[in-house]
């Protein structure tokens, strides 16, 4: 599998290192590419059928975000469709 484009990393360790910064007091959940398996609507731009795919992109971000923010826990969240094993 490719690895993702480094093109939105700056933003991605920003937006983490912003998230680390409310953990001294608060949990911290990020929620993030929610509803990833409802590629039949159009409701998410990151729904897709490419699970593969997807699941290369949201380690990514998740592994880099682990870095900079270490202490915000992360919420894996499909809709439930019988498909939404495939995104694990």
């Amino acid at each position: 599998m490719a690895r993702p484009s480094r093109r939105y990393d700056a933003i991605i360790n920003k937006a983490c290192s912003d998230l680390q910064s409310f953990t001294d007091d608060k949990n911290v959940y990020l929620r993030i590419a929610h509803e990833m398996d409802l590629a039949e609507t159009s409701r998410y731009p990151w729904a897709t059928d490419d699970h593969e795919g997807f699941i290369g992109d949201y380690r990514y971000l998740i592994d880099n975000c682990r870095v900079t923010a270490p202490n915000v826990n992360h919420v894996w969240s499909p809709a439930g469709k019988e498909n939404a094993d495939l995104f694990y």
